[in-house]
């Protein structure tokens, strides 16, 4: 059972990867590619105060076909083994890598568009890494909910680095913004090799089944509990203010500083890595000599004192400086606000995990149109509403009880 259960681990960790790598490899080039007008018919004909609003359809995309994605694949789950369902979305992923390459050397912006929402929906498939798999031993099941979140930050920080430096021709003249998709595409048949070879043959059992139907029907039950809408509350709002940094920080920097394509790239890999150390590191080390729901509140406010030092900063390295910081507080807020959603049972807490990822998914969608909306006001107004934002999961978090 033990080389089962790592065999599985081996398959499904390697999905959830390649989904959070899928979302992340575009934050270095789509602000470049509708502002730099070296990219041709892409943006040509689009007024220039329109394109934050574009580049926030283009970002959305992604997560706007996950989240319309994740219950069909959870309702097929209730009836067909878990395994071909992966296999075929993994393959008709790796051909959406190949779909949004072929669309920017077409320099498309519709095709790119439509791209970026067929990759999304097959990617909703990682709702069945979530999902209690049969063939995992139930003592397992701990270890693999605790590296679930690793999982999902490595595979943004390569996802960034892949599409900042893939991307750029000053590292290598045959760079350009389609070699990132190829990368992918290669990364994702390994991964569909890892599914087919170590993902066991199993049928779909009557837990596994529940499981699938329980998070299917269950998400909007749940969030809406007494004890736990408050937590979610205060997480969804927290969520827009990060996003919202961290998906337009690009832009930000291009807006105010020029085109800086690595410094950006980097920059937000230190701001993924920020939040790991945060999430994993410094959480655990506080949470031992302060209080839950204090830690909280204090981690909320300093990260909207940071939101607004950001508001304030002329300096190109402050500025960068002080999103990484942000991010550090992002991932010691994430990690109290997930303590407060857990239960007793190692399998109820996979659901628990798949609900706040479903959660996720909707404020990572809605931030990018709301976020480009109010740039077509003033590029203000983002750091404004992320102060909002902070302003009111503080106040909701006040409410909250353990």
């Amino acid at each position: 059972m033990k080389s089962k259960s790592y065999a599985s681990t081996l398959a499904l960790f390697s999905i959830y990867f390649i989904d959070s790598f899928g979302a992340a490899i575009v934050f270095p080039i789509f602000t470049t590619l509708l502002l730099d007008p070296t990219f041709g018919r892409l943006v040509a004909d689009l007024p220039y105060f329109l394109r934050p609003l574009f580049l926030g359809l283009l970002i959305s995309a992604y997560p706007l076909a996950q989240l319309l994605s994740w219950p069909i694949f959870a309702k097929i789950a209730t009836h067909r083994p878990r395994k071909i369902i992966l296999i075929i979305s993994t393959l008709l992923l790796a051909l959406g890598f190949i779909f949004t390459g072929t669309s920017l050397v077409l320099k498309s912006y519709t095709l790119l568009f439509f791209s970026r929402f067929f990759s999304g929906f097959c990617a909703g498939s990682f709702i069945l890494c979530i999902i209690t798999p049969d063939d995992l031993a139930h003592k397992f099941i701990a270890f693999y909910h605790k590296r679930l979140t690793h999982i999902a930050g490595v595979g943004f920080m390569i996802g960034i680095l892949a599409g900042g430096t893939l991307s750029d021709p000053r590292i290598f003249i045959d760079f350009n913004t389609h070699t990132p998709f190829i990368f992918g595409f290669f990364i994702t048949l390994f991964t569909l090799t890892l599914v087919i070879y170590t993902l066991p043959k199993i049928t779909t059992k009557e837990t596994q089944r529940k499981n699938a139907l329980f998070v299917w029907k269950g998400f909007f039950n749940n969030i809406i509990q007494e004890k736990t809408v408050l937590p979610y509350l205060t997480f969804f709002l927290f969520l827009m203010a990060w996003l919202t940094n961290l998906q337009f920080f690009s832009f930000e920097i291009h807006k105010f500083y020029g085109h800086k394509p690595l410094l950006i790239t980097f920059v937000l890999i230190g701001m993924v890595f920020a939040y790991m150390i945060g999430f994993f590191q410094i959480y655990k080390s506080i949470s031992k000599i302060m209080p839950q729901k204090p830690l909280l509140i204090f981690s909320l406010a300093g990260a909207l004192g940071i939101a607004i030092i950001i508001y304030f900063s002329t300096n190109l390295f402050a500025d960068c400086f002080f999103h990484v910081i942000f991010s550090l507080y992002a991932g010691l807020i994430w990690a109290c606000l997930s303590d407060y959603i857990v239960h007793e049972d190692a399998l109820m807490n996979l659901q628990l995990v798949a609900y706040k990822n479903i959660l996720v998914l909707g404020a990572t969608c809605i931030a990018p149109l709301l976020t480009g909306s109010l740039l077509l006001i003033n590029i203000h107004f983002i750091f404004l509403f992320a102060s909002i934002s902070l302003l009111l999961s503080i106040t909701s978090s006040l409410f909250i009880e353990k």
